[in-house]
């Protein structure tokens, strides 16, 4: 399951549909999956802003699921 990594580097907005995210604080890059395979870096990570909506929940949730082999209701009091 995948998810929209939508990000900013000083002006402009960027949404990349991934199937998962890793920061890297050593070279302070975070690395991309995309859902194609593919993988793009974001150097300077520090220096941008991240938005992740409801569908990230939802694929955490899941891979929680799979690795649990349980059911993980979701709090849906906000």
């Amino acid at each position: 399951m995948g998810y929209k990594f939508k990000f900013k580097k000083k002006w402009f907005w960027r949404t990349v549909s991934v199937s998962g995210h890793q920061y890297n604080q050593d070279q302070d890059k975070m690395i991309l999956y995309k859902k194609d395979g593919g993988i793009e870096e974001v150097p300077n990570w520090k220096q941008c802003s991240v938005k992740l909506g409801a569908d990230w929940v939802i694929a955490v949730q899941k891979n929680m699921e799979k690795e649990s082999g349980r059911s993980i209701p979701l709090n849906k009091e906000a």
